[in-house]
């Protein structure tokens, strides 16, 4: 039986609640992200959760990376059932996938060397096409295993593969069978992007919740028992969770990530508070343990990932406020919680304070995204008379990940888009490659829930959470945000007498802009 965590105010396990506000201020302020879910624990109780809508709780999201400790513990419990050893020779478990003439790196690279980063493998090829085994193991090894770090998802992806080869079933399922039910995950939740053999993506494939992502690393923090039942080996969590292989010299060109500086462990970034660790995805996927605090964060996000933010006068960490470089929002959401909620951490209690954790349950209950736009009245009689609207043309695809690299088939685009309007609700059908899709969308900008289909593409996310306004120009604009992912695609319809031009843009979070695609469509009288 799933054992529910007890919730209390901050006040009891030594935070203010104003620390916690001042850091939901600078998280929502600063510009670097748009974030999507927070639980603070500490002393193993919740005393701050909140969600920003339209996401809630229990709302399953991509880890990205953060998998990779998911695929550690699969393989910590394999260890600690007696099915494999950290010291085992990786090529013994794929005897059909190694060259002919293996080198003697490859006949030394172990488990416990991937699970480190110290594969010394060449930078990894993209895409898992079926034979990414063979090609992975084929690649040359440049420095001896064990020896030097790089960062290697496909390597991750290896050990997940080492897991359902010793296990007889996806890693997945090994984890519901092993992990999932004793530390409180249900698994009809969760799910994984698998690659093009069938092997669950251990590298970046899955999808969990803020507290699944807790759980799993509350675990780590008791020294892998939960409850008097010991899951994973002593020895794993404790090499796990410390430096096994330096890392600085592999973010010479970006030292300003500070906290990917500091060392890895098995699967897992160390950090810069003396003791801390973190399970860490791409965009802000965050698990972050403060082991001398008996700490925990967990946070969803869409990071900003590009090149400088716009002003010099947001509301950043004084370190980094001002400055003419780079900004990676993750490592701002890490600068934030270090920075401004650790100093205000209390060994002991601290005085309840009613007035002030009411307020801040309020806050809490009420976040969401903000809206980066201003919704003007509607006139659809300037575009739709009879309050419907046919266009054809090409151009334009509405699925989730167009451009960004995670999909390698040709994507189809919308060749006929149909739109009505009744009471404010706009209507949009759309045909891709002879497939019609249906997407409703609230002309006030609110959030209307929806679902679309992209799985004969190999995409495993359909939902999502879909506004529309109208700007004072007369540019109908859409928002299409993928509910499961940190993608979100807009969509802007300018009228142009016969003619409707449409721009697609793809953002992560309300402040990147990683790609723009347009189309002209022709009006159906």
């Amino acid at each position: 039986m799933r054992k529910e965590f007890m919730r209390t105010s901050p006040e009891s396990v030594g935070i203010p609640s104003g620390a916690v506000e001042k850091l939901l201020d600078v998280l929502e302020e600063s510009g670097h992200t748009q974030m999507r879910a927070i639980m603070i624990m500490r002393r193993g109780k919740i005393c701050a959760e909140g969600y920003w809508a339209p996401f809630g709780a229990g709302h399953v999201h991509a880890d990205h990376s953060l998998t990779k400790t998911y695929t550690a513990t699969a393989i910590g419990i394999c260890e600690r059932e007696g099915l494999l050893s950290l010291d085992q020779a990786v090529i013994d478990f794929f005897p059909d996938k190694v060259p002919a003439q293996p080198s003697e790196w490859l006949k030394q690279l172990t488990i416990r060397d991937l699970l480190a980063m110290g594969g010394g493998f060449p930078p990894e090829q993209s895409g898992y096409p079926v034979d990414w085994i063979e090609r992975h193991l084929g690649a040359e090894i440049q420095h001896e295993p064990g020896t030097f770090w790089r960062y290697d998802s496909h390597g991750s992806t290896i050990l997940a593969a080492i897991v359902e080869k010793v296990t007889g079933m996806a890693m997945t399922q090994w984890l519901a069978l092993k992990l999932f039910p004793v530390i409180g995950i249900d698994e009809q939740h969760i799910f994984c992007r698998k690659t093009a053999d069938g092997i669950c993506n251990g590298g970046g494939g899955l999808f969990t919740t803020a507290e699944d992502n807790l759980r799993l690393m509350k675990l780590y923090l008791d020294g892998g028992v939960w409850d008097g039942t010991r899951i994973l080996n002593e020895q794993f969590v404790r090499q796990a969770t410390t430096c096994q292989l330096e890392n600085e010299t592999a973010f010479s060109r970006s030292s300003w990530i500070y906290d990917n500086r500091v060392g890895y462990g098995y699967q897992m970034w160390m950090c810069r508070p003396e003791g801390a660790y973190r399970a860490d995805g791409a965009f802000g996927q965050f698990c972050i343990v403060v082991p001398s605090e008996e700490l925990i964060i967990s946070i969803f996000e869409s990071g900003y990932n590009g090149e400088k933010l716009r002003t010099s006068d947001l509301h950043l960490p004084e370190a980094i406020r001002g400055e003419d470089r780079p900004v990676y929002g993750p490592q701002v959401t890490l600068d934030i919680v270090f920075g401004m909620l650790l100093p205000e951490l209390k060994q002991g209690g601290i005085p309840e304070n009613p007035e002030a954790w009411h307020h801040l349950r309020e806050r809490l209950s009420r976040l969401s995204i903000p809206r980066p736009w201003t919704a003007e009245e509607p006139d659809w009689t300037r575009h739709l008379p009879d309050g419907q609207l046919e266009i054809t043309g090409d151009g334009i695809f509405f699925g989730p990940m167009h451009g960004m690299g995670r999909q390698v088939r040709e994507q189809p685009c919308a060749e006929r888009i149909c739109m009505q309007e009744e009471k404010g609700i706009l209507t949009l059908a759309f045909t891709e490659g002879g497939r019609t899709q249906t997407l409703k969308a609230d002309l006030s900008g609110s959030s209307i829930q929806g679902t679309l289909d992209y799985g004969a593409l190999g995409e495993v996310v359909t939902k999502v959470s879909s506004s529309a306004w109208f700007t004072s120009d007369g540019v109908l604009h859409l928002s299409v945000l993928w509910y499961e992912t940190e993608v979100e695609n807009r969509f802007a319809f300018v009228f142009d007498q016969d003619q409707v031009k449409v721009e697609k843009t793809i953002t992560c979070g309300y402040v990147g802009v990683p790609q723009t695609e347009n189309g002209t469509y022709r009006i159906v009288h």
